[in-house]
């Protein structure tokens, strides 16, 4: 709510903003990016586990990568090994 309010309160300041506008809107996209990655990282663990016990995944899940390597890395970032399974 905070950021909000610092948004809204840039964009009446006037245009001579737009440079911190800007460096707002790419911290805020991080962040997302980040939080996505998470739960991806989360939901593939939790798939794995329901697989593991027999039961099925939603059909909207792609199969698990057998080659070890996180392919949920996001595209502007390097691939990372899978953690072990449990």
């Amino acid at each position: 709510m905070r950021d909000l309010q610092h948004s809204i309160s840039l964009v009446a300041a006037g245009g001579h903003t737009a440079p911190e506008r800007l460096d707002v809107l790419v911290e805020h996209r991080d962040t997302t990016r980040r939080r996505i990655r998470e739960l991806t990282l989360s939901l593939t663990a939790v798939e794995y586990k329901i697989a593991t016990y027999g039961g099925s995944t939603g059909p909207d899940v792609q199969a698990l990568d057998t080659t070890g390597t996180d392919r949920t890395a996001l595209p502007d970032e390097p691939l990372r090994r899978a953690l072990p399974a449990e």
